[in-house]
């Protein structure tokens, strides 16, 4: 559910990780709390807690050209030690950078299957 939103950014590392705008939505809280708590579970299951994060913020995006259930998702994790990872991946699933803004200048929302391009190396190996 978009909401004519364009777009929404979740902070998977914040107390409270849902928009404002959509707090009174339970459904929507209740799924971005499962979303954290998601994130949390797997950074455990590989010997992270959460404060060996600095930053770990979920991106969806709302194309206008498409249906209210396609969307394309981002996220970016960044280490304390300064290591980042970003991932995205289209509608469907696919790896994909997210909607090229650069297309001839005219914004347009083209998917570039493109991806690993923002991955810096770990100044830590272990990490």
């Amino acid at each position: 559910m978009k909401l004519g939103r364009q777009a929404c950014r979740i902070d998977l590392l914040a107390e409270s990780p849902c928009p404002l705008e959509f707090r009174d939505i339970d459904v929507i809280r209740f799924s971005i709390a499962a979303l954290r708590d998601k994130f949390i579970e797997i950074a455990a299951s590989e010997g992270f807690s959460a404060k060996d994060f600095r930053e770990a913020i979920l991106e969806y995006e709302f194309p206008p050209f498409m249906d209210d259930y396609s969307n394309n998702c981002r996220v970016n994790i960044v280490s304390n030690s300064g290591y980042a990872q970003t991932k995205a991946v289209d509608y469907i699933g696919n790896s994909a950078e997210t909607p090229n803004k650069t297309d001839a200048g005219n914004g347009s929302n083209g998917i570039c299957r493109v991806i690993d391009a923002s991955r810096s190396s770990s100044p830590d190996p272990t990490r």
